[in-house]
């Protein structure tokens, strides 16, 4: 069960913008631990947010990493982790499995923090795919 809490408007973890708030569509994009190349670059100074999400879509879309998601039983792991929880925390519009990382459109409920919310689904997919795969560490 996720904790209900206030929803916290704009914040910037990572030098990345997030938006949590409820009743909005939000779209999200969360990546495998290897997906990005050795030494990607981080926001540059004075970088606009739009300017460095694209630089980070088009360096996932390399495909760098284990790419495990290529692999039937981990996407479907990926796809029933991410449903946890849907349908009381958030209303699911739409998702994407691709190689290294998953696009979601989700509106949140109200008390319902998107960090919390996607933090659940990657946890629960992580341990599900590793217990799959017989690995264990950051997935």
């Amino acid at each position: 069960m996720i904790a209900q809490h206030p929803h916290k408007g704009w914040y910037f973890p990572r030098s990345l913008p997030h938006f949590d708030t409820p009743e909005r569509p939000q779209f999200i994009t969360f990546r495998l631990f290897d997906a990005l190349p050795a030494g990607a670059p981080g926001a540059r100074l004075g970088e606009e947010a739009g300017a460095y999400r694209r630089r980070i879509e088009a360096a996932l879309d390399v495909g760098v990493g284990a790419a495990w998601l290529t692999q039937p039983n981990p996407a479907e792991i990926v796809v029933a982790g991410r449903l946890h929880g849907c349908g009381e925390t958030c209303d699911l519009h739409a998702y994407v499995v691709m190689p290294n990382h998953v696009h979601v459109l989700a509106t949140f409920r109200q008390n319902f923090r998107l960090s919390d919310v996607v933090r659940g689904w990657k946890s629960v997919s992580a341990r599900r795919i590793n217990a799959a795969l017989g690995r264990n560490g950051p997935l």
